[in-house]
């Protein structure tokens, strides 16, 4: 069953953050991870989410919890995160459109 990660991040310096989690794709990839989005705390600056999918549960706590993925947050100026583990129940291609 497929996991998505929801990654939350405080970051100290946000071009730096960006310009590392766009250089860390390859090491999510390999991972077996495809990111499905990257967000920001509106006016913030310094928040973000990701919504990362991965093809299971062990394959997206083993990433989160590697060091790779802890070196490459030390370089994007991660102050501090937290990781929530999602299984996913329906693929959003399956969930039904409301009736118009």
């Amino acid at each position: 069953m497929a996991t998505m990660l929801l990654a939350s991040y405080e970051v100290a310096d946000r071009d730096r953050f960006l310009t590392e989690f766009d250089a860390f794709e390859p090491g999510r990839a390999s991972a077996g991870g495809v990111t499905r989005g990257l967000l920001e705390t509106a006016g913030a600056g310094s928040r973000f989410v990701a919504l990362i999918e991965f093809p299971s549960r062990g394959d997206a706590q083993a990433f989160a919890g590697g060091a790779a993925r802890r070196e490459a947050l030390e370089r994007a100026s991660v102050i501090d995160h937290t990781d929530e583990f999602l299984d996913v129940v329906r693929p959003s291609d399956a969930v039904a459109a409301p009736a118009a």
